[in-house]
C-alpha cells in the first residue's frame, strides 16, 4: 500500500461487465482496468457454402487451402450432465479429422485436440469477444450471431466443410476501449471511493512466457516459445506501475498518492461499448497518459493518518489498523475523523438512495505543481437534473506546493432514478487541465 515505502497497482479484476465486480475498493491501492489496443488478431472461417466470417484467435497454423470437414455431433453418448455441444462431452470417433463446434469458452475444446479433433469453432459471449487465445490447433472465436450461421449451415448440408486461414493483423480505430472482461464499478465497500481509478492496455499484450508451459497452456501442445500474448486487468497494471517510475523518476520528492492523483486526472478518454456499468465505473479517470502526467498542475494529496481516519469512520478497531497500516497509527478523536467523501480523493462519489433528492458539499484541497504564480478557473460540465456549484471558482497560487481548498455542492433539481449520472469538474490554467469527474450514484 501506498503509505508505506512500497506502491501497489492491483489488477481491477476479470469479472466484467457485472457490476460492483471490481477487486480493489482501498483508495490507497491504484486500481487499473484493461482497454484494448489498436491491434486485433483476427481469423477468417470459409464456410463451404462461400460465406466468409470473422473471428478472433492467434492461430499460427497455415490451411493451406484446405476445407476440413465440421463435426455433427461431438458425441454419440454422454454421462449425467456432459454436453457434447458445450464440448463437456467428446469421443475420437465423432470429431477425429474435424472441425468441432463448441457452444461456449470452456476450455474444453482442449479435449477436442486430445481426441483427433483437426480444429475447433467457438462461441464467446460478449465479456471474451474482445481478445484473441493462443490456440493448440486452428481455432477461432466467434460471437452468437455468426456461430448459430454456422450451426445451420452445418444442419443444412449433409458434408459441411470449413476452413480456418491463419491469423492475420487488423488495426482498430475504436481503440482505446473498454473491454467486456474488465471488472466495474462501483465500489462494493466504499461507495464513495471511485473504482477502479485508470485503465491501461490490456488486450493481446506481448509477454515474455516461462518455457515450462505451452503458449496455448494445453498439455497436448508440445510447441514452447520465449514470447506470448496474454490479456487481463493483470496484463495492464505494469503498464501503470511503469508509469508510475516514469513519473517518480521526474518528481522524486512526490508522494506516493500525489504521484498517483497526478496520474489518474491526466488521463485520457476511454470508450465505452457496455450498456452496463460504462463510463467512470468502467475504466476509471481513463487511459494512463506517461507524458501528462509528470507535468499535471495541480495535484491531490493524502497523508497516511487521512486513511486511518478513514478506517476509524468506518468503525475498524486498533488492532485492525494497525494490521493495515503496519505501525502503531491509530484514531486522533472522534472530531478529526473525515467522512469518507471528504478524503482528498480526485473522483467524486454521491451514493443516493433511489428516487432522492441530492444535496451535499464536499470539500477537497490541492497542491499546486505547476507554475509559481498561476490562477486556475474552474468549469463544470452540465448535466439534467443536477445542478453542480464550485466555491470559490478561482483558485490563485503565489507559490509552488502551496495548498488551497474548495468546496462542491451538488444538488438534485428532481428525483432520480437512473443508475448513474456524471458530470466533470476542470481546473484550468490554460495550460494545464485537472479533470475530476463527479458522479450521483443510485444505489439499488
Amino acid at each position: 500500500m501506498h503509505w508505506r515505502r512500497e506502491y501497489s497497482t492491483h489488477a481491477a479484476g476479470n469479472d466484467g461487465p457485472k457490476p460492483s465486480s471490481v477487486a480493489s475498493a482501498a483508495p490507497w491501492l491504484f486500481s487499473v482496468a484493461a482497454t484494448s489496443i489498436d491491434r486485433q488478431f483476427i481469423d477468417k472461417l470459409i464456410l463451404g457454402n462461400g460465406k466468409t466470417l470473422i473471428g478472433k484467435s492467434v492461430n499460427t497454423i497455415p490451411s493451406n487451402g484446405t476445407k476440413f470437414p465440421i463435426a455433427v455431433r461431438n458425441a454419440q453418448a454422454c454421462p449425467g450432465n456432459a454436453s457434447p455441444e458445450m464440448c463437456t462431452c467428446i469421443d475420437t470417433k465423432s470429431v477425429k479429422g474435424k472441425l468441432v463446434l463448441c457452444g461456449a469458452l470452456n476450455n474444453f475444446d482442449r479435449y477436442a485436440y486430445a481426441n483427433g479433433a483437426i480444429g475447433s469453432i467457438i462461441n464467446v459471449t460478449n465479456s471474451h469477444n474482445d481478445m484473441s487465445f493462443v490456440t493448440s490447433m486452428p481455432s477461432l472465436n466467434l460471437d452468437t450471431e455468426d456461430y448459430v450461421l454456422v450451426q445451420s449451415y452445418t444442419n443444412s448440408t449433409k458434408y459441411p466443410v470449413a476452413e480456418i486461414l491463419k491469423s492475420d493483423i487488423f488495426h482498430d480505430t475504436t481503440a482505446p476501449r473498454i473491454v467486456g472482461f474488465s471488472s466495474r464499478g462501483p465500489n462494493p465497500l466504499l461507495p464513495e471511493i471511485m473504482k477502479p481509478d485508470i485503465s491501461a492496455p490490456g488486450v493481446d499484450i506481448l509477454v515474455s512466457y516461462s518455457p515450462i508451459a505451452s503458449p496455448s497452456q494445453d498439455i497436448n501442445d508440445k510447441r514452447r516459445v520465449k514470447y506470448n500474448l496474454l490479456s487481463g486487468t493483470s496484463m495492464a497494471c505494469p503498464h501503470v506501475a511503469g508509469v508510475v517510475a516514469y513519473v517518480k523518476s521526474f518528481q522524486p520528492d512526490w508522494s506516493h498518492a500525489a504521484i498517483k492523483y497526478a496520474i489518474m486526472p491526466t488521463a485520457r478518454q476511454v470508450n465505452g461499448t457496455y450498456n452496463d456499468m460504462v463510463g467512470e465505473f468502467a475504466y476509471g479517470f481513463g487511459n494512463v497518459n506517461r507524458q501528462q502526467a509528470v507535468d499535471p498542475g495541480l495535484v491531490y494529496d493524502i497523508n497516511k493518518q487521512d486513511y486511518v481516519q478513514m478506517l476509524c469512520n468506518y468503525g475498524y478497531n486498533a488492532d485492525k489498523i494497525k494490521l493495515i497500516s503496519g505501525d502503531n497509527s491509530s484514531c486522533q478523536g472522534a472530531s478529526s475523523r473525515p467522512f469518507v467523501k471528504d478524503i482528498n480523493y480526485p473522483a467524486l462519489v454521491i451514493p443516493i438512495e433511489p428516487n432522492k433528492l441530492v444535496n451535499v458539499k464536499i470539500n477537497r484541497t490541492v497542491t499546486n505543481v505547476g507554475s509559481p504564480n498561476s490562477t486556475y478557473r474552474a468549469t463544470v460540465i452540465p448535466i439534467p437534473k443536477i445542478k453542480i456549484r464550485v466555491e470559490p471558482k478561482l483558485l490563485s497560487f503565489k507559490s509552488l506546493n502551496e495548498k488551497q481548498s474548495f468546496t462542491v455542492t451538488v444538488v438534485g433539481g428532481e428525483e432520480l432514478n437512473e443508475t448513474m449520472i456524471s458530470s466533470s469538474l476542470i481546473w484550468s490554467d490554460g495550460s494545464h487541465n485537472v479533470k475530476s469527474p463527479i458522479i450521483v450514484q443510485c444505489l439499488s
